[in-house]
């Protein structure tokens, strides 16, 4: 009789193992934890999840991991009543729609940059196309590019005769009788477009007057012009003509240098 008794009460206690044992569907036993002894929520009986962090972010040596912080704000979202999960999807929402305002414009800053610096086209065809040269100086016309609604022009002038000094004439002085200065004109460059339209000389740097008296450009030394015109090209603009005036630079005579489209057609816009 005892031995019945002993084989009931092993039959009970095999069949509760076996019942705790058991897995339902979804993988998890009766008391809640998988195969692997996490719950639902991913945490262990000790209250640690796969990564050995629990919820508050610490794991077992009390070492904190900022970068679990997204996931265990989610983890944490299932233990908020409804409202408090739609009230925090909503401060979410806010929260992302700033952010991707934020981003845009840091895009639309970046794009601005990223024009104005595709906007400076150097000049990458044959140099010679580009270049005036006589006995005593080398021009270069080394960059054209379009800034704040301008078109600009950066020349080199070089002196290749051992025995001249030059003395541009790229601007001139309109004197005031008690001797000041009351403006100084550039001079002598023009840009024009295939359609004959100047767009209109603005500015030269550095000035030059021509002077006697003035320090001039020593031999086998440069000088790097920036030209700014007021207008820059129109969209269909099919080249660009540069003429240069005698004397501007110290050239014997005047020249003129061709800008065609595929020098010009990333400036338009």
């Amino acid at each position: 009789m005892k031995k019945i008794i002993f084989i009931i009460l092993l039959c009970v206690i095999a069949g509760c193992e076996s019942q705790y044992d058991e897995y339902d569907l979804t993988g998890y036993n009766l008391d809640g934890y998988d195969r692997e002894g996490y719950t639902i929520w991913g945490y262990n009986k000790k209250g640690y999840n796969r990564d050995g962090f629990n919820r508050e972010g610490y794991n077992r040596k009390g070492k904190y991991n900022p970068e679990y912080d997204e996931r265990l704000t989610s983890l944490l979202k299932s233990d908020v009543s409804t409202e408090q999960q739609e009230e925090l999807t909503a401060q979410e929402l806010q929260e992302k729609l700033i952010a991707q305002e934020q981003q845009l414009k840091e895009l639309k800053q970046r794009q601005k940059t990223i024009e104005q610096k595709l906007s400076i086209v150097e000049i990458l065809e044959d140099p010679e196309s580009f270049t005036y040269r006589d006995s005593n100086i080398v021009v270069t016309l080394d960059k054209v590019y379009v800034k704040d609604g301008c078109l600009y022009a950066e020349m080199t002038l070089m002196v290749t005769r051992d025995t001249v000094i030059i003395r541009p004439k790229t601007c001139k002085k309109i004197i005031h009788p008690d001797g000041s200065v009351i403006e100084e004109i550039p001079q002598g460059i023009k840009m024009l477009d295939n359609f004959d339209n100047s767009l209109g000389l603005g500015n030269i740097e550095p000035c030059y007057y021509g002077y006697d008296s003035e320090t001039g450009i020593r031999p086998k030394k440069s000088q790097l012009f920036t030209i700014r015109f007021n207008n820059k090209p129109l969209n269909n603009t099919g080249w660009l003509t540069l003429e240069v005036a005698k004397d501007v630079f110290g050239n014997i005579g005047p020249f003129s240098l061709r800008i065609p489209r595929t020098v010009i057609i990333h400036l338009l816009s």
